[in-house]
């Protein structure tokens, strides 16, 4: 998978560094909503640092907003990162961050710390998690083996990242 759907919802940090799926091809003829305008400024962030061919975002037949196939596979430079979060973000829903969604939450954290994340943060009061750039790296075996450990654990939806603050 490219640098796709930068999820950690139903694949943590797989697809954390994996912003958005597969297929698609529309051009972003209106860029507004459902993540959109902040996937082109992922892109327009990439081509800015060293990936002038950078492709822009496709919407997919799901509706969803991601980079098609010729997007390289390469992690995010940390200028850009948070704005591939913030596009998925978009797309996905807001956790229900009620007392059973957060006991949920916390216990994915515990579980990915158990299994080789050791700075894997607890979810915010929002439910939201913001880790350390270091755990957010596509290449960091440790973070993909803890999440491989406790993917059925996530909270429903799954785990989601910080959204940056506006």
């Amino acid at each position: 998978m490219n640098l796709r759907m930068l999820a950690v919802a139903g694949t943590t940090l797989t697809a954390l560094i994996a912003l958005a799926g597969c297929g698609g091809d529309d051009p972003p003829t209106d860029p507004t909503g459902n993540g959109a305008t902040s996937m082109l400024e992922a892109a327009k962030c990439m081509r800015e640092h060293g990936y002038p061919d950078y492709p822009d975002p496709v919407r997919f037949d799901d509706g969803r907003w991601g980079f098609p196939d010729s997007a390289p596979d390469v992690d995010p430079p940390e200028a850009c990162r948070r704005l591939f979060i913030r596009g998925k973000n978009e797309q996905a829903p807001k956790p229900d961050a009620n007392p059973a969604y957060l006991a949920q939450a916390r216990k994915f954290a515990e579980c990915m710390r158990t299994h080789g994340a050791p700075g894997w943060p607890d979810p915010d009061s929002d439910g939201y998690y913001d880790p350390p750039a270091a755990l957010l790296e596509k290449n960091n075996a440790d973070v993909h083996q803890a999440h491989a450990a406790c993917d059925s654990q996530q909270p429903p939806g799954g785990a989601l990242m910080k959204p940056l603050a506006e």
